[in-house]
C-alpha cells in the first residue's frame, strides 16, 4: 500500500489523516513579515539502498542531494517568500520509489517563493527529477541520475551509474566521478573534470571543457 505524507504549513501529515504528526519549528505564521520569515519542514523515510527518488517540482527551489550510509532518505524543505504558504509539498512512498511533488495553489499569476530541499538518500539510489527552474547538486550517489532543471546551475560530484541531466540556463559541472551518460545546457559552461566513463557534454551557448577525462576504452577525451 502507498504511504502519502503531505507537507503543508509547518505540518507533516499521513494518509487522509488531518492531524498533523509533526510540528517542526513554531507556529504557523500571522501573516505579514512572519509570513515571508524561512522556516523549515523536516522528514525522515526508511527507504533501502537500490530505490528511487523522484521529485516533480512544479514550484522551483534549489536542490541539494548527497548520498549518506543509511537507509534513510531525509528532507529537509527550508520555505520563504510571500507566497510560500500557498504551495503544497506531498511525499508518495510506494514500493520502488519516493515521489516528492511540490506545486503552487494559490491565485495570484506570479507569485514569489524561496525553497530549498536539502536531502539525503543512501548512496546506492536513483534520481529523477523535473523541476520549474533552480540549482540542482548531487553527491556521493550512485545510480541512474536524470531529468531537467527549467533554469538553474548542475553541479555534480562523486557520482556514478547513468547520466542524463539538463537545465534550460545555467552553469554545469561535473567532477571527480565515474559515469556514463551526458549532462547539457541551453546557454552557460560546461566543465567536465576528472571524470572516468563515456561522457558527453553539450552548451548551445557556451564552452565545453574536457579536464583529465578518460572514457571506458582509456582514451583521453578532448
Amino acid at each position: 500500500m502507498d504511504r502519502r505524507t503531505m507537507i503543508s504549513a509547518l505540518a507533516l501529515v499521513v494518509g487522509s489523516s488531518s492531524v498533523p504528526i509533526s510540528l517542526v519549528q513554531g507556529s504557523m505564521p500571522g501573516g505579514g513579515s512572519q509570513a515571508n520569515a524561512l522556516q523549515q519542514l523536516e522528514k525522515d523515510f526508511n527507504i533501502p539502498a537500490g530505490k528511487k527518488l523522484n521529485l516533480q517540482l512544479k514550484t522551483g527551489g534549489s536542490v541539494n542531494i548527497a548520498g549518506w550510509d543509511k537507509d534513510v532518505v531525509s528532507i529537509k524543505l527550508n520555505v520563504g517568500g510571500r507566497d510560500w504558504q500557498d504551495c503544497r509539498f506531498e511525499a508518495n512512498e510506494t514500493p520502488s520509489a519516493l515521489h516528492v511533488i511540490s506545486r503552487y495553489e494559490g491565485n495570484r499569476k506570479s507569485y514569489s517563493t524561496s525553497l530549498h530541499f536539502e536531502i539525503k538518500v543512501p548512496k546506492r539510489f536513483d534520481i529523477e527529477i523535473q523541476s520549474a527552474g533552480g540549482d540542482l547538486r548531487i553527491s556521493n550517489v550512485t545510480g541512474d541520475l536524470r531529468g531537467k532543471t527549467l533554469g538553474g546551475l548542475l553541479e555534480l560530484s562523486n557520482v556514478g551509474g547513468e547520466l542524463n541531466l539538463t537545465t534550460m540556463g545555467g552553469d554545469v559541472m561535473l567532477i571527480s566521478s565515474e559515469i556514463n551518460g551526458k549532462v547539457e545546457t541551453m546557454g552557460g559552461q560546461v566543465v567536465i573534470k576528472d571524470v572516468t566513463g563515456d561522457i558527453h557534454g553539450s552548451s548551445m551557448g557556451g564552452e565545453v571543457k574536457y579536464i583529465n577525462v578518460i572514457n571506458r576504452n582509456g582514451k583521453k577525451i578532448r
